[in-house]
C-alpha cells in the first residue's frame, strides 16, 4: 500500500497502480497454472513466497491501523487492495489444498 502521505501525490499513486496491476496479472496467472506448475513456482521461486505473499500479509493495512479509514475511503486504492487481497487469499487457499480436482482447478481464479 502506498504511504498515507503519498495518497495525494498523483505521480506516486500512478506508479503504485502500475505495480499493482502487474501484481494482479501475476497472481491471476499463478492461479490459472496446473497443479504441478503452481507448486513448481511456489517451491522454486523464493521471491514469490518471501517477498510477495509475506510482505502483503505484513504490510497490508489491518482494520485496526490508524490510517485504515484513509485507505478505505480512497476510490482508487481500495478496489485495487480488495482485488489483491482476494487473490492472495486464493493463493493461500490453494497452498492449503491437499488434493485438487479437475473441476476445482478451473475455478481457482473465479471463486
Amino acid at each position: 500500500m502506498p504511504d498515507v502521505d503519498a495518497v495525494s501525490d498523483e505521480g506516486e499513486l500512478m506508479t503504485w497502480m502500475q505495480y499493482m496491476e502487474m501484481l494482479i496479472g501475476d497472481l491471476k496467472w499463478l492461479l490459472e497454472l496446473p497443479h504441478y506448475h503452481f507448486w513448481s513456482i511456489v517451491v522454486y521461486c523464493p521471491p514469490l513466497s518471501q517477498e510477495v505473499l509475506q510482505s502483503f500479509i505484513i504490510r497490508a493495512p489491518k482494520f485496526y491501523d490508524v490510517h485504515y479509514e484513509v485507505y478505505q475511503s480512497h476510490e482508487i486504492i481500495w478496489p485495487i487492495y480488495k482485488e489483491i487481497y482476494a487473490l492472495i487469499f486464493r493463493v493461500f487457499m490453494r497452498l492449503a489444498t491437499y488434493k485438487e480436482s479437475k473441476v476445482r482447478l478451473k475455478s481457482w481464479n473465479s471463486l
